[in-house]
């Protein structure tokens, strides 16, 4: 499934995306629906806006690495929001408490 294809049933039906996050063997469902709740957003607008905020935020590196990432699967659409949801909760974490993605990793 392609990117704009998963983010499109999301708009259809919530349901879709809990299903797929809630596939993963993470945590992450349970992430994304604390970070949405943070934010007071619907699961479907808190995914959306982590494609606007990765498009605004993301690094030459992050796109070279998404990139990648893309070119060497199967389901590059999936991987391609995998990888935009992980980049988003590694920021939100590490902002809370209060450090750089980068700061992050030298620890």
């Amino acid at each position: 499934m392609m990117l704009g294809d998963l983010l499109a049933a999301a708009r259809n039906s919530e349901a879709v995306l809990e299903r797929w996050l809630g596939a993963r063997e993470d945590d992450v469902l349970e992430q994304c629906l604390a970070s949405a709740e943070e934010d007071r957003q619907s699961l479907n607008r808190w995914l959306a806006g982590s494609v606007s905020w990765f498009e605004r935020h993301a690094s030459s590196d992050d796109w070279a690495s998404l990139t990648s990432r893309m070119m060497a699967s199967d389901a590059p659409g999936q991987n391609c929001l995998m990888a935009i949801i992980e980049q988003r909760l590694a920021h939100r974490n590490c902002s809370a408490r209060g450090l750089s993605i980068a700061e992050e990793m030298e620890q």
